[in-house]
């Protein structure tokens, strides 16, 4: 196991935060590449996943199937489901409903970015939705890219079950993203404005 774990997969150009504090209270580069992988991986329009299965960081340099292993330590699979607009605002609400504590629901996006006011009551905290530059339209369908863990409605995501399956991954996420890594091997995320809280 040992030697099969020290492979080196790919390069971190920068350090991957994927600090328990920052992935359930904010946006990190780890939570946007994580997401991006699920998005691109699966052909998904929008992606999204709890950063409480994000379980920790990964410094700049070499990056083993280790470092990956233990990112995603789950034994969890990709699925795309069909959703309205107005799911993943549902979705969205339960993601930031604890803030400012730390949420494990707290989603780390793709595909979309979202602005939400914590100071406002729970359940009405997303102020806006945005995708490609424009409002996301809550009447429309969107292929949608999470774990099957929140598909089955855990960390409060219920809005999700009972939604149009469309694709199932058939590899354990962590296999899909080293995968992923080997195919492209230079990783430099950066924090990209996904996620706005307003602030007073």
């Amino acid at each position: 196991l040992k030697s099969k774990l020290s492979v080196v997969v790919g390069k971190a150009l920068v350090a991957l935060d994927g600090e328990r504090a920052d992935v359930r209270t904010k946006e990190t580069n780890l939570g946007n590449y994580v997401t991006d992988w699920m998005r691109i991986s699966t052909g998904a329009d929008i992606a999204f996943e709890d950063g409480g299965s994000i379980r920790v960081s990964v410094p700049a340099g070499d990056v083993t199937v280790g470092n990956i292993y233990d990112v995603l330590p789950f034994d969890n699979f990709l699925e795309v489901l069909e959703i309205k607009g107005s799911t993943l605002k549902t979705a969205l609400e339960n993601s930031v409903s604890a803030y400012p504590a730390q949420a494990g629901a707290f989603a780390q996006v793709s595909g979309f970015s979202f602005t939400f006011d914590p100071s406002k009551p729970v359940g009405s905290r997303v102020v806006s939705i945005t995708k490609d530059g424009k409002p996301m339209d809550m009447d429309a369908t969107y292929k949608l890219c999470v774990q099957d863990y929140t598909a089955l409605g855990g960390d409060g995501y219920a809005m999700l079950k009972g939604e149009k399956i469309v694709y199932k991954s058939s590899e354990w996420n962590r296999d899909g993203l080293v995968n992923y890594i080997k195919a492209n091997p230079e990783i430099n995320p950066t924090v990209e404005g996904r996620i706005t809280v307003v602030t007073p």
